[in-house]
C-alpha cells in the first residue's frame, strides 16, 4: 500500500496537463498495486475513473516585428498582428478594423 500512496502524492505535486488533447475526450484512468502478503504477490485494481478534458480558450497576439512606416501625406495605416488559436478547442476569430483604416 506505500506505493500507492507514494504514486498519489507525486501525481498531486505536479499539475495536470492535457496538452494537445482536443476539448471533450474522455480519459479512463485505472489504478494498480502489487504487494507481498503473507509470502504471496496480490494485486489490487482499482475501479475506472473518468473525466472529459474541458474547453481552453486561449488566444496569443503576436505584434509586427520592427516599425510601421507611415510616409507623407498618409494618415492611417494598417498595422497587422498574427492572432493564433492556443486553446484545444476548433474556435475561429473574426477580424474587425477599427479607425477607418
Amino acid at each position: 500500500m506505500t506505493v500507492l500512496v507514494i504514486a498519489a502524492l507525486c501525481c498531486a505535486a505536479r499539475g495536470a496537463y492535457a496538452l494537445g488533447t482536443a476539448a471533450g475526450t474522455q480519459i479512463d484512468n485505472v489504478a494498480q498495486v502489487t504487494f507481498t502478503q503473507g509470502g504471496a504477490s496480490v494485486t489490487a485494481t482499482s475501479n475506472t475513473a473518468s473525466f472529459r478534458i474541458d474547453e481552453i480558450i486561449n488566444v496569443r497576439v503576436t505584434a509586427p516585428v520592427g516599425p510601421t512606416t507611415v510616409l507623407s501625406p498618409e494618415q492611417n495605416k494598417a498595422i497587422l498582428f498574427l492572432l493564433t488559436n492556443t486553446g484545444n478547442g476548433p474556435e475561429s476569430f473574426n477580424r474587425v478594423v477599427l479607425g477607418g483604416a
